[in-house]
């Protein structure tokens, strides 16, 4: 899988509250190669952000915390949005045995950048952490 540094480009802007470069980046992912690259970048950073965030206390009730934590911290309606039971499962099954079957595939997107996003933010990172990490997995996703 190729990811180009606008794929990169257009998640990093995602992660740092760039909304307007964010859905400008999205608007020229035209083809359904670059569709797939995007989402594959876009899971391996969650992936990999969870983790990190959550390896060696991946219990239940971090995970309830933390998807709790997030819900908290959005918008009235983005909160109805964020399905806490589905979100605590996409996060288990990035760690290991899960069933997101159920979940369709824009609502496995949508949950993935939330949850990366607050991740990221939750652990402070400077503008040049993320692009460290967004750096490392690009590499995950090429291979």
């Amino acid at each position: 899988m190729t990811i180009t540094s606008e794929h990169v480009a257009t998640l990093r802007a995602y992660l740092v509250g760039n909304l307007e470069d964010f859905n400008s980046g999205m608007d020229r992912l035209k083809t359904t190669q670059d569709k797939v690259a995007f989402n594959t970048l876009l899971g391996a950073a969650f992936v990999h952000e969870m983790d990190q965030r959550f390896a060696d206390s991946a219990a239940v009730p971090q995970i309830i915390e933390f998807v709790g934590k997030v819900r908290a911290g959005l918008d009235e309606a983005k909160q109805d949005q964020l399905d806490p039971a589905k979100a605590e499962r996409l996060i288990r099954y990035s760690l290991g045995p899960a069933n997101v079957e159920d979940i369709d595939a824009k609502t496995l997107g949508g949950l993935q950048i939330v949850l990366l996003t607050a991740s990221i933010r939750d652990r402070g990172l400077s503008p040049e952490e993320i692009d460290a990490f967004l750096a490392e997995v690009r590499q995950l996703a090429e291979a």
